[in-house]
């Protein structure tokens, strides 16, 4: 593996028994742990998905913003949230096909929509010619975009017992919103499509899930509503000590 001499991350994915994990203490390395016992796939039912990664300090929060960004956290997924309301008229959510979100009027917009993200007109090219991503956009009245999630989906093969069992996963990431768009439910009605599609697939994923921006409560408080189970519980209810401190 050859490394970028500019790269300020690394990370990988394994897929290991649970009792593999158990036996671990103090991986520093560790950032996450999905269980596999619900993904459909009898091979992976005592298994998780790891990820594992590393920071260089300069992409590294302090630790005393993360500790309040954590207990943010902790209160939104622990207080009960009304329903989500109705998207209000004048917007609309659909799916963008590849030949849709390349064309130039649309890769404006959307130059405009990620321009906080500090992205390269290549970068967010690159994204939207991905055919293997959905994207779900929110249109104002005159038609443009002001709000848009993406779902990154991909199949990774592990061998277990001499069987190669394919495990096909979907992201939902990148999501934005025109600052003066805020506010308005966009988001959770983009994402929720999103999900909604997925649910009609013939062969759904066997695992869908999503990074979420801390410092974002309204993302958060979506995520909350679609019954989306924070990652930072599941080690604990589990109680792996490679992720105890």
């Amino acid at each position: 593996m050859q490394l970028h001499s500019k790269a300020t991350r690394i990370t990988g994915r394994l897929v290991t028994s649970i009792t593999a994990l158990q036996n671990l203490t103090n991986i520093p390395v560790v950032e996450t742990i999905i269980s596999l016992d619900a993904c459909g796939i009898d091979t992976f039912s005592d298994c998780a998905l790891v990820y594992i990664g590393r920071n260089l300090d300069s992409r590294k929060s302090p630790n005393d913003i993360l500790i309040k960004q954590e207990e943010v956290a902790k209160v939104i997924f622990n207080t009960a949230h009304s329903p989500a309301r109705p998207l209000d008229e004048g917007f609309s959510v659909r799916n963008l096909g590849v030949e849709e979100r390349t064309q130039p009027r649309i890769l404006e917009m959307y130059y405009k929509l990620y321009a906080s993200f500090g992205w390269s007109t290549d970068e967010i090219q690159k994204m939207l010619s991905n055919r293997n991503s959905l994207i779900f956009a929110a249109f104002n009245q005159e038609d443009h975009v002001v709000s848009s999630a993406l779902a990154e989906s991909g199949t990774m093969s592990f061998i277990r017992h001499n069987t190669r069992s394919p495990l096909s996963l979907v992201e939902i990431t990148e999501a934005a919103t025109l600052p003066e768009y805020r506010g308005n439910g966009l988001y959770q009605a983009v994402s929720d499509e999103i999900l909604k599609y997925l649910a009609r697939l013939t062969t759904p994923p066997n695992l869908v899930f999503g990074e979420l921006n801390l410092d974002a409560p309204g993302v958060l408080k979506v995520a909350a509503r679609q019954g989306r189970i924070p990652l930072s519980q599941l080690p604990n209810s589990l109680a792996f000590p490679c992720l105890v401190s």
